[in-house]
């Protein structure tokens, strides 16, 4: 939202931030997972830069409780270029004199944002947030990589799960998880339709 804003609002330098954000969405999943590997490596440059900082703090991100920062970084990076163009899409959609409006009446940037930006994006968001419930479970592709079938336990997901019990046939685990996966997206789907239609309901 922020970058959107950004890029709508004419910021310097934003477009060249969106830039970033789809040129990296379009590199392969296997090249990233390498390079922030070395990344976050014990002597990669995080932990120098980390080194440099504090001394002799040196943080192992690649095993332990701290496996997710990473993991969580490389998602957020990778896949943020789609919903900031659909976002940007919104954007240029809401017509400019309700902003001029706004601006004569005093508003300020966060009260336009809150009372006209917000309200006329919450088609945009509410998809969004159902695209990014899918996007999570893309993540497997990047743990795969990086730590193949069984990684550590603060990173195993529901696609190791099911994938490990898939091959080891074990059937009724395997339909609870489906079961369960397709429930709470299908929860998911009728709360955002709901909160949706309540929003232009009278």
């Amino acid at each position: 939202m922020a970058v959107a804003l950004s890029v709508h609002n004419a910021i310097r330098g934003s477009i060249w931030l969106l830039h970033s954000f789809v040129l990296y969405y379009a590199i392969p999943t296997a090249s990233i997972a390498y390079s922030w590997t070395l990344l976050f490596g014990n002597s990669g440059i995080v932990n120098r830069v980390i080194h440099e900082i504090f001394g002799g703090l040196l943080i192992n991100w690649l095993d332990g409780n701290w496996l997710f920062v990473p993991l969580v970084s490389f998602f957020l990076i990778k896949y943020c270029a789609y919903p900031i163009l659909i976002l940007l899409g919104g954007l240029q959609a809401i017509p400019g004199d309700l902003y001029e409006a706004a601006a004569i009446d005093g508003a300020s940037f966060m009260r336009k944002t809150r009372w006209i930006t917000i309200p006329l994006l919450l088609p945009e968001l509410s998809f969004i947030a159902l695209l990014g419930f899918f996007y999570n479970f893309k993540i497997y592709k990047e743990a795969y990589a990086m730590f193949g079938a069984y990684p550590p336990r603060s990173i195993y997901l529901v696609q190791h799960f099911m994938n490990n019990n898939f091959i080891q046939l074990n059937l009724n685990r395997l339909v609870a998880s489906s079961t369960l996966t397709a429930a709470v997206a299908a929860l998911l789907i009728l709360l955002l339709v709901r909160m949706n239609r309540s929003a232009y309901e009278p």
